[in-house]
């Protein structure tokens, strides 16, 4: 065995005992004997009586199970483990089996899937997880999954200094058009942001929400004149959403159609095919638009 081999060798059992190690005296909370980060193992089997009865397991720990649940949506693979599991794939002496941080985090939303409004506690600790890019969706996705007491926090993380918390406060509201009459309001406030991916995100989000056009349309109008392509293209994507509720969008989709960009011309004719289909037979307007 060379010298390079050695060392790999060295380093890959250190990285696998810290492993163990870690998972050994990490406090998690147990339930019938069993830790929480086996129970979530259970989310991924393919039999329904194996993830119920992880779901119910993570339901009794509660509370409890929110700084593990917290801690593995943080969690980041570093260079080394990373170039160790590279080398470790490559080599046949021995079988190495690594969790990936992206594997950690997916089993963390499923834990939250499973608290459900009890993990509300947490609710502060997964917007600021939106500063991290890399962990940011799996703090989206825990707080859709808390439910409606994620939207008022959200609503406030709108003004938040942090473009990024924006962005993804942004994104993650259009999710709850059940609770539309506080949602709409600030994302319509959010079409004036000076960040063009928030404007980008509010517009989509106000699309799939497609509630109260007597507000939402004018200020989508607005937005399909702004400097930045991709927020023109979410304008003519939320506007399709409200079909006919649409129809002062008319004109401003007839000029969109000589957009510079191709997506935003390909979004204004949905728009105009579904807001006016009739309107815009007569024009000539149809797929595709290049």
């Amino acid at each position: 065995m060379n010298r390079r081999r050695i060392v790999l060798f060295v380093l890959l059992g250190v990285v696998v005992f810290g492993s163990g190690f870690y998972f050994l005296h990490f406090r998690e909370p147990v339930y019938q004997g069993i830790a929480l980060s086996t129970w979530l193992e259970g989310f991924h089997s393919g039999e329904k009586e194996t993830h119920d009865r992880a779901e119910e397991a993570v339901r009794q720990m509660g509370t409890k199970a929110l700084p593990p649940l917290l801690k593995m949506l943080r969690a980041n693979d570093s260079k080394l483990k990373l170039k160790l599991k590279e080398w470790a794939e490559k080599q046949s002496l021995f079988e190495v089996q690594f969790s990936s941080a992206y594997d950690r985090r997916v089993r963390a939303v499923r834990g939250f899937e499973a608290l459900g409004p009890v993990a509300e506690p947490a609710i502060p600790s997964l917007i600021e997880l939106f500063k991290d890019e890399e962990v940011a969706y799996g703090a989206s996705a825990a707080l859709i999954a808390i439910g409606p007491k994620s939207t008022l926090p959200l609503i406030k993380a709108l003004t938040n200094e942090n473009s990024q918390v924006r962005v993804h406060a942004a994104a993650s509201l259009g999710d709850f058009g059940s609770d539309a009459q506080n949602v709409v309001p600030a994302l319509i406030r959010s079409l004036k942001d000076k960040s063009s991916l928030v404007r980008n995100c509010a517009a989509f989000s106000l699309g799939v929400i497609a509630r109260d056009p007597t507000n939402v349309v004018p200020a989508l109008i607005v937005n399909l004149h702004y400097t930045h392509a991709e927020v023109r293209a979410a304008a003519a994507f939320a506007l399709d959403k409200y079909g006919k509720q649409a129809k002062a969008a008319v004109p401003a989709l007839l000029k969109a159609l000589n957009d510079q960009d191709r997506i935003v011309r390909i979004r204004a004719t949905s728009a105009l095919i579904k807001i006016d289909p009739e309107g815009a037979a007569k024009a000539g307007v149809r797929f595709p638009v290049f």
